[in-house]
């Protein structure tokens, strides 16, 4: 059975990160990035999905002030992706952001030459966000952003009882 929860405990988010982004050949071929991203979840937001218990996906999110948040990490386990496991955990984490009071959320996708960077682009800007500019020479990539106060903002997903037919 496939749900979505919130996770609290941070040595739970760093093992279900671990658990999805450890497969990426990008996070294994740069193991010092790969600890600074599970160094990032610690004390934010993150909601977890599962199938039977075992994690198939994540998203996180980091609030900057009253009015931005930045969605920090999202993954899908491959053999789950293109059923709207994504959408659900970008649903849930969109409440979170408008309940708190957030006008906007931004996001850094770096690595354009990663074979995931036009894929994650595509997801990005499906969810509604557009890009916005340079995120710099560091990290190479593209900075996007998403008004929360746009009056079509919810994007519809699967509910736990379609996902778990479709598996």
């Amino acid at each position: 059975m496939i749900e979505i929860r919130e996770v609290t405990a941070d040595s739970e988010k760093l093992d279900i990160v671990r658990n999805i982004l450890g497969g990426f050949p990008m996070c294994s071929e740069d193991i010092a990035a790969f600890d600074e991203h599970l160094a990032s979840v610690w004390e934010i937001p993150f909601w977890g999905v599962f199938d039977k218990n075992e994690p198939i996906g994540f998203i996180a999110i980091k609030i900057y002030d009253g009015a931005h948040g930045e969605l920090l990490s999202i993954g899908v386990d491959e053999g789950y992706r293109r059923i709207s496991i994504g959408r659900g955990l970008f649903n849930i984490m969109q409440n979170y952001a408008l309940a708190k009071g957030l006008g906007y959320l931004t996001v850094k996708q770096s690595e354009p030459s990663s074979p995931y960077y036009k894929e994650n682009i595509g997801f990005l800007k499906a969810m509604g966000f557009l890009p916005y500019g340079d995120a710099g020479e560091e990290t190479n990539g593209s900075l996007l952003s998403k008004d929360l106060k746009d009056a079509d903002n919810s994007y519809k997903c699967k509910s736990s009882e379609e996902l778990n037919e479709q598996r």
